[in-house]
């Protein structure tokens, strides 16, 4: 059976923006493409308020460390019904308008706008926090945020980031009436890694600009590869549709448990959404509070995997062929060559580019790391080499 092609949409967006390819799923033996809409998930049934298996939530509190062990009033941990849940997290649950300038073919500068969500996760004596995907608000230069009814306030990037498509931005608490201030309710944050494939999960957002719309559903399964995004993401089958981009998919017990993000969109395709597992995103977000980007190490090198056919066939070693050096990066300050093949990190062996990345991302920036090459000649070589921050190299 020949595979099918289909679509896969990032969910925000904007009508001006033109779709751009992505590479394939792991997952699903298809070739996806990624255009900017919006989407939302959610769940299927109603649960009466029965006692759950309760793991500990996170919850921003002002002036405090990022994340709290602290219970907000209203908040028991108990399975509730999807009126309860919607209540409970729907007015913490935005929709974002970003706007877009850029020149037309006769160089006249035009705007464009997308529609996306987010949710408000920190509340402090200044500011409102929101947490969103970085397609929402990726090259906008106006950011606007509809709190409540008819309650829009603009809003400014804290930071995003690209490799995880997860963005936050805030608004300034001295732009939105009292009455509203007094309302706005960051939501509590639960463990993605207690999900179970079949439990109940619900996504409310801002689909087609109407804003806290709820979709019920399950999840479908978890840990999926999609795109290029390097997160592991949760499946679900309830409905997506455009502006549901970083909505909040929530559990039973109204802890938000993932970042709606994706859908794949086929006549023949039917309900299979993804979002981004908070577990996931937690430090990528506490990083981006902190610093306002999010630190990676880096090498300094491009390549390829050399596998079995191609060792073969140039009587190279497998491993990770090194076909450039980028000047001034710690792998030429270390001594790395082109041709250098790379076949283990530390004592791990890597058989594939992924397989070095993999480890990689493991050291933290500034760490030293022991690279075990082959040279030609062949002479076996340890490297020792300093990583650098990746944002130094953008």
């Amino acid at each position: 059976m020949q595979d099918q092609h289909y679509r896969i949409y990032d969910l925000a967006v904007t009508s001006e923006v033109k779709p751009k390819k992505k590479k394939r799923n792991m997952f699903i033996s298809y070739i996806l493409i990624i255009i900017l809409i919006g989407g939302a998930f959610g769940i299927g049934y109603q649960v009466s308020g029965r006692k759950a298996a309760v793991s500990e939530p996170y919850f921003f509190e002002a002036s405090t460390s990022i994340y709290e062990n602290v219970k907000p009033a209203g908040y028991d941990g108990l399975e509730k019904s999807i009126v309860e849940i919607v209540e409970m997290v729907g007015p913490s649950v935005v929709g974002i308008t970003s706007k877009v300038q850029y020149l037309d073919f006769f160089n006249n500068l035009q705007v464009s706008e997308g529609a996306g969500s987010g949710f408000i996760f920190k509340v402090d004596d200044e500011f409102i926090y929101i947490m969103t995907n970085n397609h929402v608000i990726a090259d906008a230069t106006e950011l606007l945020v509809e709190l409540s009814e008819d309650v829009m306030v603009d809003a400014e990037v804290v930071g995003k980031d690209s490799m995880t498509d997860l963005g936050i931005i805030k608004a300034n608490k001295i732009d939105v009436p009292i009455d509203v201030v007094s309302s706005l309710k960051p939501v509590v944050l639960g463990d993605s890694d207690r999900i179970e494939v079949g439990e109940t999960a619900v996504a409310i957002g801002n689909p087609l600009g109407y804003n806290n719309t709820v979709t019920v559903g399950v999840i479908s399964a978890i840990g999926r590869e999609v795109s290029q995004n390097t997160l592991a993401m949760l499946q679900t089958d309830a409905a997506i549709n455009p502006g549901n981009s970083g909505g909040a998919l929530v559990n039973s017990r109204g802890e938000v448990i993932g970042i709606n993000t994706v859908k794949i969109s086929d006549t023949s395709v039917e309900g299979i959404g993804f979002a981004i597992p908070i577990n996931e995103a937690k430090p990528i977000v506490s990083q981006i509070i902190s610093k306002g980007f999010v630190s990676r190490p880096f090498l300094g090198v491009s390549g390829q995997s050399v596998d079995e056919q191609l060792s073969e066939l140039y009587e190279i070693p497998i491993g990770v062929y090194v076909a450039n050096v980028v000047p001034g990066t710690p792998a030429e300050k270390s001594g790395l060559r082109s041709g250098d093949v790379i076949i283990a990190v530390g004592d791990i062996q890597t058989f594939t580019w992924e397989d070095m990345t993999t480890e990689l991302q493991k050291y933290n920036v500034g760490d030293t790391v022991s690279l075990k090459i082959i040279r030609k000649g062949p002479i076996n070589l340890t490297i020792d080499v300093k990583l650098a921050d990746r944002n130094d190299f953008n």
